[in-house]
């Protein structure tokens, strides 16, 4: 198959986006699957849904600070998009790991989006593949989606298995790179 037969079934399925971003682009993020340490981080999240990013930013980062995953995934969000605060791809892709190294599935993939672009993190595809195979083992569709779509056309065989011994290591436990 010829990437020019390709292209269109990538455009099909969603990967728009995904095939030529320039590196300031806002990407777009993958679907929420996990919610440990919603509850707590209920009336940030009312904030946020209802437009109040100042509010929400504030009682995001509290409760980040405090080691919650979920509201360490969605100040990185924040971060992401400059609601409530400057956009700052680097401290998104902070929080994004933060959350993620406590098994946060969508800041896992959302961390993946990162490395697969090079916002805020050095661009890796190696460390792109794993976060992706690692929200994708928990569940993510989004991640697996875009598994599919690095194998595709993107990433070697040497890199998939460098990859995939980094997400053994990580499902360990062990998040040194």
């Amino acid at each position: 198959i010829t990437m020019k037969r390709i292209l269109p079934i990538l455009a099909a399925l969603g990967f728009t986006a995904l095939l030529a971003t320039p590196a300031n682009a806002m990407l777009p993020l993958c679907h929420p699957v996990s919610k440990g340490g919603m509850k707590q981080a209920a009336s940030a999240l009312s904030a946020y849904k209802a437009q109040r990013y100042t509010a929400a930013f504030q009682r995001f980062r509290a409760l980040a600070e405090g080691g919650n995953p979920y509201a360490q995934n969605h100040l990185a969000i924040m971060y992401n998009r400059g609601f409530g605060v400057a956009r700052n791809y680097r401290i998104a892709s902070e929080w994004w790991e933060k959350a993620a190294q406590q098994g946060q599935i969508t800041a896992q993939c959302n961390l993946g989006m990162m490395y697969l672009y090079g916002q805020g993190v050095p661009q890796d595809d190696v460390l792109a593949y794993a976060y992706f195979s690692l929200a994708a083992g928990r569940g993510s569709n989004d991640a697996r989606r875009r598994m599919d779509m690095m194998e595709a056309w993107r990433i070697s065989r040497v890199e998939r298995a460098e990859a995939q011994e980094l997400t053994q290591e990580w499902a360990n436990g062990n998040f040194s790179k």
